[in-house]
């Protein structure tokens, strides 16, 4: 697992590829991701240590210029995150969900790794981008005072840290039929 993640978004799929050969030139670092998201954005994931990382991250913001929209360095990303990045896991029944959204996708992985180092819940998703306006959208679930907990951190922090978080909800007792579109 990577210790630390660099993520960056990008306003140019041109600059995007640009930057993220420029991160891979400039630290000993892994691509996790490098791919066009709509609308017309770009996203960068890649991981390492913090040192390289922050070294990469400096060489792509540099090259990127302009175009480079939002990003952040993420020390000891939860292993739940890079998870949730790749694949879905389903809400239980009795568990309680968290959503929240925000207008930027670097944002939503931030929250997504905030929320679940700050109370016991379990990572079901991270939407990035794709089919929802270039947004991002993260979904908890467990217990409905560790939702609450996880959602309250994110939307917290968000006016420091400019997670730019637009919506949030906590839905103690979802529908059944509900889970299965979550």
């Amino acid at each position: 697992m990577e210790k630390t993640v660099g993520i960056a978004e990008l306003t140019s799929i041109t600059y995007g590829i640009a930057a993220s050969d420029a991160m891979l030139k400039a630290g000993q670092v892994r691509m996790l991701r490098s791919a066009p998201m709509c609308p017309g954005k770009y996203l960068i994931v890649i991981g390492g240590d913090t040192g390289e990382v922050k070294a990469a991250m400096e060489a792509g913001a540099e090259l990127a210029g302009k175009h480079l929209r939002n990003s952040y360095v993420i020390p000891h990303i939860h292993e739940q995150v890079l998870d949730a990045l790749s694949k879905k896991s389903k809400v239980e029944p009795r568990e309680a969900v968290g959503i929240l959204e925000s207008s930027m996708m670097v944002s939503a992985i931030y929250a997504a790794d905030m929320a679940v180092k700050q109370a016991a819940v379990r990572l079901c998703r991270v939407r990035l981008g794709q089919g929802i306006g270039g947004k991002g959208v993260v979904i908890v679930a467990g217990d409905v005072g560790a939702v609450n907990a996880a959602v309250k951190a994110a939307t917290d922090a968000n006016e420091s840290l400019n997670l730019r978080i637009t919506e949030h909800y906590v839905i103690p007792n979802p529908d059944p039929e509900l889970l299965e579109f979550i």
